[in-house]
């Protein structure tokens, strides 16, 4: 919004040396968004921006800045978005309705294409997939260059090598980078793909059943959370999946929540969220009569029912 502001402010200030030379700037305005758009983008995925720090006296204050950062990175494009909408209107004011109808179905249809684009393509490469509509931009103005102008115009602004730059050597102090370091782990798989996000499984000996054992396991006799597969979204850790064979809970007695269990026997047990297939086993190894599970997380519903690649379902 700020952007679309400033755009509208230095029109209004400028009015007539934009106009002038308005049809030359319509020609020339979709290059220039497809270069700041993919340049913006590069910027704000190596902004260390860090959220977590600004509850810190000591580390608020760097942050401020890292937020500037981000405005400073987006506002060219949308200031030059804005540029191009306005200059519309002011060069064709009896076509204000069909220029504004068009900006607004042109919103509806790329937030449409988005959502369709997130189950083929990884999130990280979104803005390069999204950034040819604009070269086409190029062809519905008044004094177009024609369309031998598009090649020059693509290899001038090279948003995809950008863009693809950018994700193989973003910031590290991001969870957006941490699909780019689990990619080279070993026994990686890319699963899903979906507007909730991209999921990977991943077996590493470091994926273990992320659940609360009591310290005194050990002296129970019992075993600790055996080795697990890991299931991450966008790079976030979301659960731990059960490896082949049958789903090793002999930690289940020393769980810290396996007392109200040990207290009813042959209970009927709701359980919000099935952990992967590992929660609904720890419930009947401590003696539950029947477990019903909701899960919010349809990927993991799906892995409980289905199994999910190397990882079983809940009946296998």
């Amino acid at each position: 919004m700020v952007g679309f502001a400033l755009s509208g402010v230095v029109l209004a200030l400028s009015r007539d040396a934009l106009v002038r030379h308005g049809n030359r700037l319509l020609a020339v305005l979709p290059a220039l968004l497809i270069l700041t758009g993919a340049l913006g983008y590069h910027a704000t995925t190596i902004n260390p921006f860090n959220p977590l720090q600004l509850q810190n006296q000591a580390t608020w204050l760097p942050q401020l800045g890292y937020i500037a950062l981000y405005y400073a990175s987006l506002l060219p494009f949308f200031f030059l978005a804005g540029l191009f909408v306005s200059l519309n209107f002011v060069l064709h004011p009896g076509r204000t309705g069909l220029v504004y109808a068009f900006d607004l179905t042109g919103a509806g249809a790329g937030a449409a294409l988005v959502l369709a684009l997130m189950f083929l393509v990884p999130p990280f490469h979104l803005v390069a997939a999204l950034l040819p509509a604009l070269a086409l931009a190029v062809l519905f103005v008044p004094g177009r260059p024609g369309p031998s102008c598009l090649p020059r115009c693509w290899r001038w602004s090279r948003p995809r090598r950008c863009c693809c730059w950018t994700t193989r050597h973003g910031s590290t102090t991001s969870s957006r980078s941490t699909p780019r370091c689990t990619r080279r782990t070993r026994g990686c798989w890319p699963e899903l793909r979906s507007p909730r996000g991209e999921y990977l499984l991943l077996d590493d000996f470091t994926e273990r059943v992320d659940t609360d054992v009591s310290n005194d396991a050990g002296m129970l006799g019992l075993p600790g959370p055996p080795r697990s597969f890991g299931l991450y979204r966008d790079g976030d850790r979301i659960a731990s999946l059960p490896r082949p064979g049958p789903v090793d809970v002999g930690y289940a007695g020393a769980a810290l929540d396996a007392l109200p269990y040990r207290l009813i026997p042959r209970a009927r047990v709701l359980l919000i969220g099935g952990g992967g297939g590992f929660r609904p086993a720890e419930v009947l190894a401590l003696g539950a009569a029947q477990v019903t599970v909701v899960d919010p997380e349809p990927a993991l519903l799906d892995a409980l029912r289905h199994g999910l690649s190397a990882s079983p379902s809940a009946g296998g």
